[in-house]
């Protein structure tokens, strides 16, 4: 008795204390089978819903605004405030944390549409930095396009990742820009091609989800 009272406390212990997962390995058919059958209700729990769970505040004091929280705009607000500096209202005050250091270049918009799938889905809160600096080729940026189509976001606005490509002139030796595709993640959904280098401006760069 004293003994499969020991055996208990150790599968206890054992079984409670990974932080990610844990992995149990049966000799025995029979009981892993009996292990399988008491766990299958846990594993077809329905997935939590982290956007309900989301700080979003109308205001916030001057102390924690991006220290701790940063401004929400929609799509069209953020292109205005951060793409031609213009004044938009946010519509809110989104908390944030594990993200490192937070700054004024730095906002949170709502992405509309499934072509980013699997990275980031219809409705998940997209942080975004303006002004990075370095190359933009190959990251996930939100752009506003004045002469293409995006039927996911009212036309004019774009989350989707970039590729800039150019081509090397033999005449003068020289790269000369060629165009730029903006590509969605979900293979459902075509490229965005933009051919003219000012029929375009690159308004963040994508950051991370908020969770």
């Amino acid at each position: 008795m004293i003994g499969e009272q020991i055996i208990k406390n150790t599968y206890r212990t054992l079984m409670t204390r990974g932080s990610k997962g844990c992995y149990v390995y049966f000799c025995d058919k029979g009981l892993e089978n009996y292990f399988r059958d008491k766990l299958m209700p846990s594993l077809e729990m329905p997935k939590v819903n982290t956007k309900l769970s989301l700080q979003i505040e109308p205001t916030v004091n001057d102390e924690v605004k991006f220290i701790d929280y940063l401004p929400l705009y929609s799509l069209k607000a953020a292109c205005e405030v951060f793409g031609d500096f213009q004044y938009a209202k946010e519509d809110g005050w989104i908390k944030v944390v594990g993200y490192g250091k937070l700054n004024r270049g730095m906002y949170v918009t709502k992405a509309v549409g499934k072509s980013m799938q699997p990275s980031i889905d219809d409705g998940d809160f997209c942080i975004f930095k303006a002004n990075a600096p370095g190359s933009r080729n190959g990251k996930i940026v939100l752009v506003q396009h004045y002469n293409y189509y995006d039927s996911e976001n009212a036309g004019r606005y774009s989350i989707k990742k970039y590729t800039s490509e150019s081509k090397y002139d033999e005449t003068t030796g020289e790269w000369k820009y060629e165009k730029t595709v903006l590509k969605p993640l979900n293979y459902d959904y075509d490229p965005i091609v933009i051919e003219e280098e000012d029929g375009f401006k690159v308004i963040g760069e994508f950051v991370d989800i908020v969770k």
